[in-house]
């Protein structure tokens, strides 16, 4: 939407854009639950940054994930959205009466690539069938906030850099 896009151009702490990202798909797109997890440095975890919806909280038990294990993690090491309209019989769910007693029917888990670099996932539930308009979007919309995470982290390496160097500098005699 063009929401997150305006999100994304913001001049805020990476976790307080991707935090802004999730509640704006459950006002925009009527999703019911969103997380947003970005890679580790080592690229065997995801760590949870954001969610919106049902749950806002970002720690405790889920809020780690191993690449390669549960869902999310199967997103990420595949580098392959994945997407289920009945999640009651997904075999990947762990957890149906979760999902039957806060009316969940669909999931829309998408890994955020730039270059093929895997940087996330974005993962969303809704209570609805998801509309043919957001899976033609999704794509789009999850590459947009990996491209900014990207970009965020590099300008956020570059002016540690320059502290760094700055901090040097001053005392050096």
């Amino acid at each position: 939407t063009a929401e997150i896009g305006e999100i994304l151009i913001l001049n805020l702490p990476i976790k307080e854009k991707l935090q802004k990202c999730s509640e704006a798909f459950v006002n925009n797109l009527d999703a019911a639950f969103v997380r947003i997890w970005t890679v580790d440095e080592d690229e065997r975890l995801l760590n949870l940054q954001a969610s919106a919806g049902l749950y806002t909280h970002i720690d405790g038990t889920r809020a780690t994930v191993k690449i390669g294990k549960k869902k999310i993690g199967k997103i990420a090491e595949s580098k392959k959205s994945y997407i289920n309209s009945n999640i009651i019989e997904d075999p990947l769910l762990d957890e149906k009466e979760w999902a039957k007693k806060n009316e969940l029917v669909a999931f829309c888990g998408y890994p955020m690539l730039v270059e093929n670099k895997n940087i996330g996932v974005l993962a969303l539930f809704f209570r609805n069938e998801i509309s043919s308009y957001f899976l033609e979007s999704f794509p789009a919309i999850s590459n947009n906030i990996a491209v900014a995470l990207m970009r965020d982290r590099a300008e956020e390496k570059l002016e540690n850099s320059e502290k760094k160097a700055n901090d040097i500098l001053e005392f050096a005699p």
